[in-house]
């Protein structure tokens, strides 16, 4: 097959914003699948600027339109604007004059279309330019710019596109032309809480590959790259959303599958929460949800106790059929965890295991985790203590925070060895401070283990106190 690519395609940072943009296309139509399934949406990715003038980098058809793309990451600024000077520039990638020509190409070879020219930039649009060139019919006009804020500066503006473009077509040029902002593509694709991460790692590797001169187009597909990429629509599930929240009032404005309010349940201490009636609530869920879908890959947004994490994860474990994914959120990003059985990655040279050998024969095993930057062990020191509880041996795991995606797998696997090597225990207590969606892919892969002994640290108070025991079967 023939392959045409531009010169230095692959290597130029811009290369790498197209590549992602792309990923996101192909992920939006994903989530919105046309309502005309004897038009599927079809992309090409560069498609040649001899035909296309500029918009060369990605074509699209969807719901009887067209669009172009050109894709542009300043490497010398980061972010910023797109102003007049850059626009009336012939040398910029960002000219005036060249998305008209471009324009009037396209204009030629599809001359009884509609189609959109979309430029996608890791800089906004001005504000005057935004106010001029946007979307509707005679913005250039003086019926528009007369009545405005800034008028003689728009009425210049004017005069100066029109004396780079010139030409009968203008308006219609401007009507079909698009900005988009897109800042930090790897952020707002990546990290967007749709598909699993290692699909969304695949579709980005696979349109990262050269562009062919060729491509086939068939119901519910799309070709992308040097390859036939075949995306059906029922390849990819989209998760079920489910949410749960005791630690705030729960959110009406998120649309979940299914969910359960935890906090307008909860009326007085951590002492007072039954923590075995939430997880028949639970229970009953995951039956419901058998009962009414097919799907059995789960998104898990949650703002709970750890506690309740636990419960989550292990009322929906792996032995059970599902398949989980956790938002997590951070301060400034929301990631995408799921349990990855093919992660290989080496989590020791990234944590530090501190064992307090005491009771040889004590059938208890004591865990804490601490993975954020309060450390615990003296809260659990403490609790031991004023509750007499003997303990073979105390296990401190430490890492520094922030956990990365590509570390959760192999911590979950290290800690599961860690309990299972001690071979004379009966019961672990768990101690932590962890980011609630370890918590709940914790509680995905607890199987075939002794019993589990939860805390929760009480705020008020100071101190841990045992919450729930975490058994295969209901039990009070």
């Amino acid at each position: 097959m023939t392959e045409i690519i531009k010169s230095g395609a692959g290597i130029h940072e811009g290369f790498e914003f197209q590549y992602w943009y792309g990923v996101k296309l192909i992920i939006d139509w994903k989530i919105s699948p046309p309502k005309d399934s004897i038009n599927p949406p079809w992309l090409k990715e560069e498609i040649g600027r001899n035909e296309f003038g500029i918009f060369d980098d990605i074509f699209m058809y969807k719901d009887s339109d067209y669009f172009f793309y050109q894709a542009k990451k300043s490497v010398s600024t980061k972010g910023g604007l797109i102003d007049e000077n850059e626009l009336l520039d012939d040398k910029s990638s960002l000219s005036i004059l060249e998305m008209y020509l471009s324009y009037k190409k396209i204009k030629k070879k599809f001359p009884d279309e509609n189609f959109y020219l979309i430029n996608v930039s890791n800089k906004a649009i001005s504000g005057i330019l935004r106010e001029i060139i946007v979307p509707n019919e005679n913005r250039i006009e003086d019926s528009f710019i007369k009545n405005s804020i800034k008028k003689d500066e728009k009425i210049k503006l004017r005069e100066a596109i029109k004396e780079k473009c010139g030409g009968n077509e203008l308006n219609d040029f401007l009507k079909r032309l698009r900005f988009i902002h897109f800042e930090n593509p790897e952020f707002e694709v990546k990290h967007k809480p749709i598909l699993p991460l290692n699909i969304i790692q695949n579709v980005f590797n696979w349109v990262k590959k050269i562009a062919q001169k060729k491509f086939t187009n068939s119901e519910n597909k799309i070709s992308y790259g040097d390859f036939q990429f075949l995306l059906n629509i029922n390849e990819l599930e989209v998760p079920l959303r489910l949410g749960f929240y005791s630690k705030s009032e729960f959110p009406s404005e998120i649309l979940y599958d299914y969910s359960i309010d935890f906090y307008s349940q909860i009326d007085g201490t951590l002492n007072d929460i039954d923590w075995n009636k939430f997880r028949e609530e639970i229970e009953d869920l995951r039956k419901k949800i058998i009962k009414e879908s097919q799907n059995r890959l789960i998104r898990i947004e949650a703002l709970s106790h750890l506690t309740l994490g636990y419960i989550i994860g292990f009322v929906f474990r792996s032995t059970t059929g599902f398949k989980l994914q956790v938002l997590q959120r951070f301060k400034d990003l929301e990631e995408i965890w799921e349990y990855e059985s093919n992660n290989r990655y080496k989590i020791e040279k990234d944590i530090d295991i501190r064992v307090e050998m005491s009771d040889i024969n004590s059938k208890n095993l004591i865990i804490c985790m601490e993975f954020t930057e309060k450390p615990i062990k003296h809260f659990i020191k403490e609790y031991l203590t004023n509750y007499k509880i003997d303990y073979n041996q105390i296990i401190e795991i430490v890492t520094k925070p922030p956990i990365k995606v590509n570390q959760v797998t192999p911590l979950i696997n290290f800690i599961i060895e860690l309990i299972l090597k001690v071979k004379t225990i009966k019961k672990v207590h768990i101690f932590n401070a962890i980011p609630l969606a370890l918590a709940i892919l914790l509680g995905y892969n607890f199987n075939a283990l002794p019993t589990i002994q939860l805390y929760e640290f009480d705020m008020v108070e100071r101190k841990y106190i045992p919450s729930y025991i975490l058994k295969q079967k209901l039990g009070r």
